[in-house]
């Protein structure tokens, strides 16, 4: 009973903190705001900027899978690259999805994509 009563003690001395994104858009940069851009003018209602950079980076590689070649290396081109590694300035960088999700985006605006990455976004239930 004691030791059920400290528990609950310590338990209830723990502050909780919800899980629960920053307030403002969690990327920024010529690519976010091309994301933003392209999302005010396709599905307004649609909270892309709310997006973590892993969930962002899961969409942008899946939209990159279904592309052609020729797109892909469009995309390629837009900024220097690390060989297999991706983006240059993300290949020697840790800390999770952050830089790859920020320039990818860089990399389908400056293909010319965002509208079609921003339709798949858009679609029912593909951001929550």
């Amino acid at each position: 009973m004691r030791a059920s009563f400290l528990l609950l003690a310590a338990l209830g001395a723990a502050p909780i903190v919800p899980n629960t994104l920053p307030r403002g858009p969690v990327l920024v940069g010529a690519g976010a705001d091309a994301l933003a851009r392209e999302t005010r003018r396709q599905c307004p209602d649609v909270p892309t900027d709310r997006l973590t950079p892993a969930d962002l980076l899961d969409a942008e590689e899946r939209f990159r899978d279904g592309l052609a070649a020729a797109q892909r290396q469009a995309m390629d081109r837009q900024l220097p690259q690390d060989g297999a590694s991706g983006p240059a300035r993300c290949a020697h960088r840790e800390g999770g999805a952050s830089c790859l999700a920020a320039t990818y985006l860089e990399e389908i605006a400056g293909a010319g994509l965002m509208p079609r990455f921003v339709a798949g976004l858009c679609r029912p239930g593909a951001v929550r």
